[in-house]
């Protein structure tokens, strides 16, 4: 994960890849652009270039208006109120729990309006507990959040998380 910000403006790029780092079976780049407001990220643009192999590169955009959502193939909803894309969701989340720490307690649950390439969904997040993870520097305190959702085959990449706010 790469996040780079200048002013009020943001970059996030996230990798991820499936299978041996010389030769990955499945890669996908995300990178998000958009405005740091008072209410957290706000994405104007949202880039994903996918690699398989014995496949061509699948690329696809989604746009950012002030009141609507267009995804790839066109079609535009309206844009929910702290709607977040695949890359920013995480740096999004890490605000929300610097700036609201109550959120970060076991048994809570956030939503997020997540913009996919298909439809603008609600995704909940729910802190599952402290767990400490091991490290090359050491264990490490963190709190686990972990989607709701489960995933569907061929469906939504899910991600959980483990947030250390000893780290920020």
């Amino acid at each position: 994960v790469e996040w780079l910000a200048q002013g009020t403006r943001y970059q996030v790029r996230l990798e991820v890849s499936v299978g041996p780092p010389f030769a990955p079976l499945v890669s996908r780049r995300l990178t998000s652009d958009g405005e740091i407001t008072p209410a957290g990220l706000a994405p104007r643009r949202y880039d994903e270039i996918t690699e398989a192999i014995l496949r061509e590169p699948r690329q696809l955009a989604i746009l950012f208006d002030a009141d609507r959502v267009r995804l790839p193939g066109g079609r535009e909803v309206p844009r929910p109120s702290g709607v977040q894309d695949s890359a920013s969701q995480f740096v999004h989340l890490t605000w929300l729990f610097t700036t609201r720490p109550e959120l970060l307690q076991p048994g809570q649950a956030i939503d997020v309006p997540l913009a996919l390439p298909r439809q603008v969904d609600v995704w909940t997040y729910d802190v599952i507990g402290h767990e400490a993870l091991a490290t090359p520097v050491g264990e490490v305190p963190t709190l686990h959040v972990k989607p709701r959702r489960v995933a569907r085959r061929g469906g939504d990449l899910t991600a959980e998380l483990w947030v250390a706010p000893t780290l920020q």
